[in-house]
């Protein structure tokens, strides 16, 4: 497995979410997650917190338990990813629900940082992903953290 880190190339926290630089960073970040996860691949699953009826709730609700939730729609993924990378909480935010994503017949899973990174797991047989504008959003290989961090701690199962 190799991991990359895609981050915005300046900090999108607090900044005018409005402002066109801000948002075509989230697009970026948000457009290279979905193709190396999508890439011949439909199986993604997500986790988010239910109550029993099915509604969405957070994992402070007493009654709430843990569902697991296919992505396989492109625009259902992208949604999801766009609103895990945006610090802003313009979109709905997937933070607190668990924005980790994971594809069920492979190994790629992404989760993601606080501040608009993502933390891309790929097998090595992918290609790695490039960032079309550095200006906005920055690749970098960080297979080292596999083995030191708990980045990837808690994916769904797949």
């Amino acid at each position: 497995m190799k991991l990359y880190l895609i981050a915005p190339a300046f900090e999108l926290y607090g900044k005018d979410v409005a402002a066109e630089r801000t948002r075509a960073a989230i697009a970026l970040i948000t457009q290279l997650v979905c193709d190396a996860l999508r890439d011949g691949d439909d199986t993604q699953l997500t986790s988010e917190w239910r109550r029993p009826d099915g509604t969405m709730a957070d994992v402070l609700d007493t009654d709430s338990r843990l569902a697991i939730v296919p992505l396989r729609d492109a625009a259902a993924l992208h949604a999801h990813v766009e609103a895990a990378i945006d610090p802003n909480g313009v979109l709905p935010s997937c933070h607190i629900r668990g924005a980790d994503v994971r594809s069920a017949v492979n190994c790629r899973a992404v989760s993601f940082g606080y501040d608009g990174q993502a933390f891309l797991c790929l097998r090595f047989e992918d290609p790695a992903p490039v960032s079309t504008d550095p200006d906005l959003a920055v690749v970098e290989e960080r297979s080292d953290w596999l083995a030191t961090t708990d980045y990837l701690d808690g994916l769904v199962p797949g």
